[in-house]
């Protein structure tokens, strides 16, 4: 099923304490990631983005991310995991 990225950030938080696996992936403090777990605030920019390709390789489907074309959201995926530059594909 479906869920938001607030709803999916939330079940993530609440069912793990591997926080740091997060916080190193969306590239924020674990202090940043604690205030998203309290519900104080979310994600914004490219965290936002990081944080919907994370949740997605951890098994989430955000809802956000339902319409975006799948080899569009395949090169998204590769960017953020560094595999290749926004530039390469300018």
């Amino acid at each position: 099923m479906k869920k938001t990225l607030n709803e999916c950030l939330l079940d993530y938080l609440k069912r793990t304490d591997e926080l740091g696996k997060l916080a190193e992936f969306a590239k924020v403090s674990m202090q940043a990631v604690r205030r998203w777990k309290r519900g104080d605030g979310t994600p914004k920019g490219d965290t936002q983005l990081r944080v919907k390709y994370f949740l997605l390789l951890n098994g989430y489907e955000p809802m956000e991310l339902s319409t975006i074309p799948l080899a569009l959201m395949k090169v998204g995926q590769n960017i953020i995991l560094g595999a290749i530059s926004a530039n390469d594909v300018a």
